[in-house]
């Protein structure tokens, strides 16, 4: 009742422009409103609640942590109450034989004012200078709030089989906190819990400003860590219930609000301003619109001008294969496709810093055919961007020789993982030879990390169709793909054959001892042994070590 009065004097005192009321900044303001009266209110609604009494037993002060709460007499109530304001029942009793689908847009357009009446509310309260001047919890108590037991130091929640526990009330005092007793009033609890709630469903008109939206949840603020610590224990208990994945405004807009406030606040906002915003708040926004299919934000996100394109496709990449693994290969949302199409409009950025061979091998990798095609149709109609997509890093001038070499190109990337469909896609694009034929600064070529791998017997002979260059190539080391999978006692053996028999491998291996056949007789792998000296009496020679 006492969290009602409270809402009820805050739109009361903003509700009405012309009205001559404080400004509310400060919670004794609120406090000292004169539409605050408990009892006149419960006198007011008394014949159309019904009181839910809660008999749970107090803190030190008296004040009943769960406080009394009501609900309407009858569930028609709460239909009348969706349908139309209080005031105006008695001039729509008509509305009572009104065909169902005239209700459901009546009910609608209610809801959806109600929703945004109770988020000028939250915000309002929310805004409070007390809320970003005081502290929910210590650190101490945060840490110990997200421990096993959920409970605060030297309060710990007691085993109720323990004889020697303290009485009921204790422990159940242990296990509670009471924002009000922080200081920050009998409304905290619940802005701080629903107002992303009611930003999900409020109509435009109702939605905070730009500055609003930063001020209520900017990334280094006293205000954010409150209102999310409280969020995050929407039952005032010690132990988190909730998450709240967002840090920052743009964060809480991606997840809560529409497309049109993101993009307003995506035009309007300087994100390297890191008091107001994560330092890696686009990709973060981009992380969560992708995690919850809103294909319509992350166009928004990837649109920005200062966008990292090179992290946002790594964002984009990761979550597609996770999905894609998720539905165990169906199909996809078609919004993928569209999403990934983007490279046509950003070939100058492609072109810049390898980033179109970074993307071509990072699709690769994660085996997304889809962001493969767009990739390959945008190369055949920019001969800048064909070069710069099929050249691997190493040859780039200016390249960085410590790092660039390391990497493998698109093939052994896709072979790594056995992205079949992806290696015959890529087999497919022109001059694709150079990414089947590159090695990586230790030697390795698309064989060397098939075996390291342990990659599908479909998978190597998928890159013995292509060619068997390679087959018997050495790295640094001296090793050849059959050293390699010597070394693995439970090595597929359906890929050592095709190396052997398909690929003309050699089974004497590399220069450096032990041969193949040698690792595999120290391994005790009888069948591995098998296999070669079957190859050596059809014509090789052991190696004399």
């Amino acid at each position: 009742m006492e969290e009602l009065a409270y809402a009820t004097a805050i739109a009361l005192a903003t509700g009405d422009a012309t009205a001559r009321r404080p400004a509310l900044s400060k919670l004794s303001v609120v406090a000292s409103l004169p539409d605050i009266d408990v009892h006149r209110l419960k006198d007011l609604i008394g014949p159309f609640v019904t009181s839910l009494r809660d008999k749970s037993p107090s803190n030190e002060t008296g004040r009943p942590i769960a406080r009394e709460r009501f609900a309407p007499v009858h569930a028609s109530l709460t239909d009348w109450i969706l349908l139309v304001q209080p005031s105006e029942w008695k001039d729509n009793l008509n509305l009572v034989d009104s065909n169902s689908s005239v209700r459901e847009e009546l009910q609608g357009h209610r809801k959806r004012a109600l929703e945004g009446n109770m988020l000028s509310i939250c915000a309002t309260y929310l805004l409070l200078d007390d809320i970003d001047d005081l502290d929910l919890f210590t650190e101490s108590q945060k840490q110990a709030a997200a421990a096993p037991d959920g409970s605060l130091p030297n309060n710990p929640c007691l085993d109720d089989e323990d004889e020697d526990h303290e009485p009921a009330m204790s422990v159940y005092e242990d296990r509670f906190f009471d924002p009000v007793d922080q200081g920050f009033g009998p409304l905290f609890a619940y802005t701080a819990s629903f107002w992303t709630s009611h930003l999900q469903s409020a109509p435009a008109e109702f939605l905070p400003s730009i500055d609003q939206l930063q001020k209520l949840s900017a990334f280094r603020s006293k205000r954010l860590s409150n209102w999310r610590d409280q969020y995050r224990h929407p039952d005032c208990t010690k132990r988190e219930q909730h998450d709240m994945m967002c840090q920052d405004p743009l964060g809480i807009v991606t997840l809560f609000g529409p497309p049109s406030l993101l993009k307003t606040m995506v035009e309007e906002s300087d994100f390297d301003d890191h008091y107001m915003f994560h330092q890696h708040s686009l990709v973060e926004a981009l992380k969560l619109s992708l995690d919850h299919d809103d294909f319509a934000k992350s166009h928004i996100l990837f649109q920005h001008p200062s966008v990292q394109y090179e992290k946002f496709f790594q964002e984009a990449l990761a979550c597609y294969h996770r999905k894609r693994e998720g539905v165990q290969h169906r199909p996809l949302a078609p919004e993928w496709d569209t999403l990934f199409g983007i490279v046509h409009s950003i070939t100058a950025s492609l072109t810049r810093n390898k980033l179109g061979n970074a993307l071509m091998c990072n699709a690769a990798r994660y085996g997304c055919l889809p962001l493969l095609k767009h990739l390959l149709d945008a190369a055949k109609k920019n001969s800048v961007l064909m070069e710069v997509v099929l050249t691997p890093w190493r040859e780039h001038p200016g390249a960085d020789q410590g790092t660039a070499w390391a990497y493998h190109q698109s093939i052994a990337r896709a072979a790594r993982f056995s992205h079949v469909g992806t290696i015959k896609f890529l087999h497919s694009w022109p001059g694709i030879e150079a990414h089947f034929l590159h090695r990586d600064s230790f030697g390795f070529n698309v064989f060397h990390v098939a075996a390291q791998s342990q990659s599908s017997a479909e998978t190597v002979a998928l890159l013995l169709s292509h060619s068997n260059v390679g087959v018997d190539a050495e790295t640094v080391q001296g090793d050849t793909p059959l050293n390699l999978y010597a070394f693995d006692h439970n090595c597929n053996l359906e890929c050592v054959r095709l190396l052997l028999e398909v690929g003309g491998a050699d089974v004497r291996g590399g220069h450096g001892p032990p041969s193949p056949l040698l690792r595999a007789a120290m391994n005790g792998n009888e069948a591995l042994c098998h296999l070669s000296l079957s190859s050596l009496f059809q014509g090789a020679v052991l190696h004399p070590n």
